[in-house]
């Protein structure tokens, strides 16, 4: 981890989580399955991600975007304010579930418009809880009831074994702060080489806290679990980083 991610002040972007380029060490964990990487990538190419490139001396250059990611070899956008000088660098971006990623490029070919480097064997992600987040394949859903009315139209971020981050994918629907929720079943799909899965059944959660994101277009909303069974929280244990 030292090795990829550098220390730096914290700065709030908004209720989701500090920009990671100024979070310290500790703040990270680290995927270092080649596979998973290559999807999270992947996906960053096909939704055209925002990249930010952040020099070793701690300038930050304007935002680019991956073009390809081909045999192993990634190859994005040259910033216009580009210094040729650089040579090593950090990217970081924020995925489709809201969560920041990054890794440090160290060997890198520079082209007309395009730098070109190869697939990263450690991707960082941004984790600042005392219960660590993990990030979820994009699709995971929350099927839970409230009121005694079932919803399902619930997309899950992130996990740990104290709660979740859901999203209604609607500007149109909100969930009250404190509002209390039942019977929750998460949702796991398909990716990579892993089978889908659906978690036990949690007894109970509450909304502890929302925001709405605008660039998005959605409201987000941090759910704390209830829970007694040694059976559930040994399943939330069992995610690993590469789930996401």
């Amino acid at each position: 981890m030292k090795s990829v991610m550098r220390t730096h002040r914290v700065q709030e972007i908004n209720e989701a989580g500090p920009y990671p380029w100024e979070s310290s060490e500790s703040s990270f964990a680290a995927i270092r399955d080649e596979e998973r990487i290559a999807l999270i990538l992947g996906e960053g190419r096909e939704h055209r991600f925002c990249l930010t490139p952040v020099a070793d001396d701690g300038r930050i250059f304007a935002q680019i975007q991956l073009v390809s990611l081909i045999s192993g070899v990634l190859r994005v956008d040259k910033p216009l304010d580009w210094d040729k000088k650089i040579t090593a660098f950090q990217l970081f971006f924020r995925s489709g579930n809201g969560l920041w990623f990054g890794f440090r490029v160290l060997d890198f070919a520079a082209h007309l418009n395009t730098l070109s480097f190869t697939l990263p064997a450690e991707l960082c992600f941004l984790q600042r809880r005392q219960s660590p987040r993990i990030p979820l394949p994009y699709g995971t859903r929350a099927m839970l009831r409230k009121n005694g009315k079932f919803i399902s139209t619930l997309f899950v971020r992130d996990i740990s074994t104290a709660g979740m981050l859901i999203c209604t994918g609607s500007a149109s629907f909100g969930i009250d702060v404190n509002a209390e929720l039942r019977d929750i079943v998460i949702a796991i799909p398909e990716y990579g080489s892993n089978p889908s899965r659906t978690l036990p059944p949690i007894d109970n959660g509450q909304v502890v806290r929302s925001y709405f994101e605008k660039e998005n277009n959605t409201y987000c909303y941090g759910v704390a679990f209830h829970y007694e069974s040694p059976y559930v929280r040994e399943a939330l244990k069992r995610l690993n980083p590469i789930a996401g």
